[in-house]
């Protein structure tokens, strides 16, 4: 007969080792069933913000150089500008705009991490040999640009376009490719396009879902000369004679990147080494010995030897391109020949003000020292530096970081990995303000701080209206 007396016996009974297994299968179960409810969603996860690139066999100096120009976006747009140009703008700009582009909005079939096979054949294809080896991802950089202006300047009119370059291939039960399938139908409706070309028509749309218009740049000037690239500028070099003060032609070369060399190793310069340091360095006047001055030598007879003077020359940025590469030079030599790394910091930032090196700055401070030189002084200053960040009060020429590409490990072998912003066609706001570190296919958070942390070894900058507070 059931009672609680007896209930309470049977509970005497059992130890106290039983009731604890009772009440841990009873918490086991509980924790089935709450793994059941609210456990991880069986669905692939989603991609980060920027998808990663295949390594064919230490081509990360190519891998690293890619996700940093994808976060220019001023040259992301001029290559659109150049479709049909030529299949090494064609397949670069197909990478870029994968990889600046928000990973949710790819469309099906676009591989995941990216393999840039197709851009390096087309290099190849324009000569150049493209090895699966370690290289300079700087020197690849100025590889591109040149390939780039050379299709540019072709007038062939056969030249492959960037559908026949990007339309995927198909292929039978035989590995043959066959011919693309087309659609009989309207060839401008976007329905006969593929996936990978619906894409690339893809534009940005505000929140009311309307497309936002972009100016597309023009292939060809007023002049009917190609338009150069958004990283092409001019350097303005000068020497004045310091006997007679003749002043030479101003001379005008092209750069696609400023080249900056770190100080000598105890040569006394101040740590810590910053940007505009370097900047300072390179746009500092210099004497230069045995030059033929023409003003000295003028009316000098044929037969007589030329009088050779002390000139100074001057260097400065004549035209600032719309996106800025700097590359910093850490290669140096011991005191038995052989090469090295210099493993400097050098401090950047965020926004750099390009105007103290512009060659109208340089001449209004030139004017400036002559004003104030005292009497008997025949040479001016070299080696004054440029106030920070910027001494003409105006500020017309402002430029804010992009991305950093770093190179870890030694001078005969290592690794570049690249920080870059995050991808500039998204919806979600701030989403370029996120910071991500590329290396190859992985691709993990970072922050502009530990952006700013890295040693740089090439620093993306683009030109912007903003001036910094």
């Amino acid at each position: 007969m059931f009672s609680y007396e007896n209930l309470g016996q049977t509970f005497s009974i059992m130890d106290k080792d039983q009731i604890f297994v009772l009440s841990g299968l009873t918490l086991f179960a509980l924790g089935i069933g709450a793994f059941i409810i609210w456990g991880p969603n069986s669905s692939p996860a989603r991609r980060g913000g920027v998808i990663g690139l295949q390594n064919l066999g230490l081509t990360c100096f190519l891998n690293t150089l890619l996700q940093a120009m994808a976060s220019c976006a001023i040259f992301v747009e001029w290559l659109e500008s150049c479709h049909g140009q030529g299949p090494v703008a064609s397949a670069l700009y197909y990478l870029l705009k994968v990889l600046s582009t928000e990973p949710a909005k790819l469309p099906e079939g676009i591989e995941e991490p990216l393999a840039p096979s197709g851009f390096i054949q087309a290099l190849r294809g324009h000569g150049w040999s493209i090895g699966f080896g370690e290289q300079d991802a700087h020197e690849l950089f100025h590889l591109i640009m040149a390939t780039l202006e050379e299709e540019a300047h072709k007038t062939s009119a056969n030249e492959g376009s960037l559908t026949d370059a990007l339309e995927p291939k198909r292929r039978n039960s035989t590995g043959d490719v066959e011919e693309s399938h087309k659609s009989s139908g309207d060839k401008g409706e976007p329905q006969s396009l593929p996936p990978v070309l619906k894409f690339l028509s893809y534009r940005l749309v505000n929140k009311q879902g309307e497309p936002i218009t972009r100016k597309i740049l023009p292939k060809y000037d007023s002049n009917k000369n190609c338009q150069a690239s958004p990283f092409c500028g001019l350097l303005t070099s000068q020497l004045q004679c310091v006997d007679c003060g003749f002043k030479s032609v101003v001379r005008y070369d092209k750069f696609d990147s400023l080249s900056l060399h770190l100080p000598e190793m105890g040569s006394g310069f101040l740590q810590p080494i910053t940007l505009a340091h370097l900047l300072d360095r390179f746009t500092q006047t210099e004497s230069v010995n045995g030059v033929v001055c023409e003003g000295c030598n003028n009316n000098r007879a044929p037969d007589q030897p030329p009088i050779t003077t002390t000139s100074l020359k001057t260097l400065s940025i004549g035209k600032l391109p719309r996106c800025l590469c700097i590359h910093i030079h850490r290669i140096s030599m011991d005191k038995h020949g052989s090469p090295y790394k210099r493993p400097d910091y050098v401090d950047f930032p965020e926004y750099l003000c390009m105007d103290p090196y512009t060659q109208n700055s340089i001449i209004k401070e030139q004017k400036l020292k002559e004003d104030v030189k005292p009497d008997g002084d025949e040479t001016a200053e070299c080696s004054t530096p440029k106030s920070l960040p910027c001494r003409m009060g105006s500020y017309n020429h402002i430029y804010r970081v992009k991305a950093v590409v770093v190179h870890r490990g030694s001078v005969h072998n290592g690794h570049f990995v690249t920080y870059r912003r995050g991808p500039l066609q998204s919806s979600t706001r701030h989403r370029s303000d996120r910071w991500y570190l590329t290396s190859d296919e992985s691709v993990t958070s970072a922050t502009l701080a530990g952006a700013m942390e890295a040693n740089a070894y090439m620093l993306f900058y683009e030109k912007c209206s903003m001036t910094p507070t």
